[in-house]
């Protein structure tokens, strides 16, 4: 972050908002492949052979296990400083904190994940990864979910 010394010394010292924007986009490009479920038709394939769907499908995310979060949260940070430090006009600035943020929190849930994959006991990261599933993708709503599930449920109920 600029000193506010060398701001009133200098008024050159805004980083261009194109190499901001550049920085943020060369994060989303190198860190967009751990989302990548690898070998996902191979559980399938498993999983429907099986009649008695004794052995469920697992998801292997060896790209997750390669990620380095804490490097991944660090420089996010450091390009919403840089993003506060830029020659974007005021009234722009909200629009890019904001979505650097939801990558900030993006990344935190997946890190969450990562860690709840390793340990399924923790309580602790399963209410983590909870309050940042809702906040980044909002809250449940009960009728949403019942609409979703309106079929299986009738299912489940003719069988009683």
């Amino acid at each position: 972050m600029v000193s506010e010394q060398e701001k009133t010394e200098d008024n050159d010292w805004r980083i261009p908002l194109a190499d901001v924007v550049t920085r943020l986009n060369d994060f989303g490009k190198a860190n967009r492949s751990f989302r990548v479920v690898d070998d996902e038709s191979e559980h399938k394939a498993d999983f429907l052979s099986d009649p008695d769907h004794q052995q469920w499908p697992q998801k292997h995310y060896p790209k997750l296990d390669q990620t380095d979060f804490t490097s991944a949260l660090d420089e996010l940070r450091q390009i919403r400083e840089a993003f506060v430090d830029s020659d974007v006009p005021e009234k722009y600035l909200p629009v890019y904190l904001a979505r650097v943020d939801e990558k900030i929190s993006f990344i935190q849930l997946m890190s969450y994940a990562k860690q709840f994959h390793d340990d399924p006991n923790d309580l602790n990261i399963v209410e983590r990864f909870r309050r940042q599933n809702i906040e980044l993708y909002g809250s449940p709503d009960r009728q949403t979910y019942e609409t979703l599930l309106s079929g299986k449920l009738r299912i489940i109920r003719d069988k009683i």
